[in-house]
């Protein structure tokens, strides 16, 4: 699980890592076998973080609609499922901070 951080979104992050490994394979597919997305596409800021161009985000956003955000979901709700059947096993006044 990721830590508590100023600017990070934790519990975002710790929800996609089931995921992690079929996004990452997806996103190598269009990077490398499809070409989709061109290292033309990508931007470096002055700090030092890359970011996708506008014609890049223009390339990626409609796969990701299509393809992408179908390969997250499955992995998500099964973590979430999980989550929810543990904290039904909680009994009554043990989750409160008094």
């Amino acid at each position: 699980m990721h830590s508590l951080h100023r600017d990070r979104q934790s519990l975002a992050l710790d929800l996609l890592e089931p995921a992690r490994a079929a996004i990452d394979n997806w996103v190598h597919e269009i990077l490398v076998h499809r070409g989709t997305i061109t290292p033309a596409m990508f931007t470096t800021t002055a700090r030092g973080p890359t970011w996708l161009t506008k014609e890049g985000r223009a390339a990626f956003y409609p796969l990701w609609f299509r393809d992408g955000y179908r390969i997250v979901l499955p992995p998500m709700r099964s973590l979430l499922a999980g989550l929810l059947m543990q904290l039904r096993r909680v009994p009554d006044g043990m989750m409160s901070n008094s």
